[in-house]
């Protein structure tokens, strides 16, 4: 295995997606998690899910504490989402060179991704 199985297998690549899909659109966090799992089965790598695993592992900053209006709800998820994007980016290129076929994998939850960004980010807009 090259150096980027140490990143896919990481909980932080898997950790925003899932935390942050689940918010926005359950049905595409669950068709992702269970896709990115059995790659990850595939390339023999056991996929650890555990909330405490995937807490310790994440980049994302930890959501603020106590009530918060919609507006900055909407400004955090939006914001943590892109960084998700940032963050599969970053290891795209490494995955690509080794193995294409999780590459085209991230192709997808970054389109995904980026969609539900929009979406999310939209409720904020001014007409």
């Amino acid at each position: 295995m090259g150096t980027w199985t140490t990143k896919f297998r990481h909980p932080a690549m898997i950790a925003g997606v899932l935390a942050i899909t689940l918010v926005a659109n359950p049905t595409f966090a669950r068709e992702a998690s269970d896709t990115v799992a059995e790659r990850m089965r595939a390339l023999d790598v056991i996929p650890d899910g555990r909330s405490d695993t995937v807490a310790a592992g994440t980049s994302l900053p930890q959501f603020p504490a106590y009530e918060h209006g919609t507006a900055d709800v909407v400004d955090l998820i939006t914001a943590r989402t892109y960084a998700v994007v940032e963050t599969l980016r970053g290891v795209h290129d490494e995955v690509d060179a080794e193995d294409p076929s999780t590459a085209d994998i991230l192709h997808q939850l970054i389109d995904g991704l980026e969609k539900l960004a929009w979406l999310i980010k939209s409720e904020n807009r001014k007409v």
